[in-house]
């Protein structure tokens, strides 16, 4: 009986290892990984912004991203904002660790 017992407990707590595994994995590729980039961002580009889609839509310019070799423009946007909030704009800034990218985000 005991022994039944020991393999059963050795196989829940090897189940829940793997479980605590894949919930770790899962976690931390959630988590924005910080790309630092040598060379500064290029000047943004002029866009011509289309006719606003609604009175809550706000405009979110384009932007430089990094993707992994060279600077690509992601065009700007209307996105609706949410109500009571703010749109704080994400920016590249400079760090002794080379360029970084800033998130933008809606603050209250």
């Amino acid at each position: 009986m005991l022994a039944a017992f020991g393999r059963t407990a050795i196989v829940v707590f090897a189940i829940l290892g793997v479980i605590a595994a894949i919930a770790a994995i899962l976690l931390n590729s959630c988590a924005p990984a910080r790309v630092y980039v040598r060379a500064a961002p290029p000047a943004p580009r002029q866009e011509v912004i289309p006719p606003r889609p609604g009175p809550a839509a706000i405009w979110m310019d384009g932007q430089w991203a990094w993707n992994g070799h060279e600077y690509v423009w992601i065009s700007g946007h209307w996105e609706t904002r949410p109500r009571g909030t703010t749109w704080v704009p994400g920016h590249w800034a400079r760090t002794r660790r080379g360029w970084v990218y800033v998130d933008g985000r809606w603050v209250k």
